[in-house]
């Protein structure tokens, strides 16, 4: 099961390191130190005055699959993997998974609509959880805040443009192309628009 939770400190880090690896899928391609994710961490997330509002994506770990983690301990000298490191805290920590960040940024409140946010794990994408947590986060701002559109906009030059074309095509009330959005790698790319109307779920 795919569900939103807090985001933590730890997981923001860890989508620092998402983020360094695929800067051109993001708005300002420019990589970033764990000192500017933490001033990021502390001004956007705990900010409840914040005009963003970012959450954890988790995947449930079964009792089955939790007895299953073994725990690798390296050998002298060596290093944990960032995957060691994952699998210790769901197996020590009774924690689940986290596979990706959502968000709503970009709130207006006076005009019910704010832009989508959503990165997965790039070792767990292709197996349905970005469309859970994009379905997640959109009642969540649908029914929770009460917005009335969600909008999001994905370069050409983005891995995961047949993704976004793919969940508007289902669930979008507008889309649009939108030419000379984005300088990557000495090239202007174009966009994809695309604007979600609330629904009754």
């Amino acid at each position: 099961m795919i569900y939103l939770d807090a985001l933590t400190a730890d997981d923001a880090e860890q989508v620092r390191i998402w983020r360094n690896q695929n800067p051109e899928g993001a708005r300002t391609p420019y990589l970033l130190n764990w000192e500017m994710q933490a001033d990021w961490y502390e001004r956007e997330v705990c900010n409840r005055d914040s005009k963003h509002r970012y959450w954890a994506v988790r995947q449930s770990v079964t009792e089955e699959e939790r007895r299953g983690i073994e725990i690798n301990r390296p050998t002298s000298g060596m290093r944990f993997t960032e995957e060691d490191v994952r699998r210790q805290r769901v197996w020590l920590n009774n924690e689940d998974w986290f596979v990706g960040i959502s968000g709503l940024t970009n709130i207006e409140w006076e005009n019910s609509r704010a832009e989508i946010a959503l990165m997965v794990d790039p070792s767990r994408r292709g197996k349905g959880i970005g469309r859970e947590a994009l379905r997640e986060t959109l009642k969540w701002g649908f029914e929770r805040m009460g917005l009335r559109w969600i909008h999001g906009l994905c370069y050409h030059c983005n891995g995961s443009l047949s993704f976004w074309r793919k969940v508007a095509d289902e669930w979008a009330y507008y889309t649009e192309e939108r030419p000379n959005q984005k300088l990557w790698d000495g090239a202007v790319h174009d966009a994809f628009y695309f604007d979600i109307e609330a629904w009754e779920a």
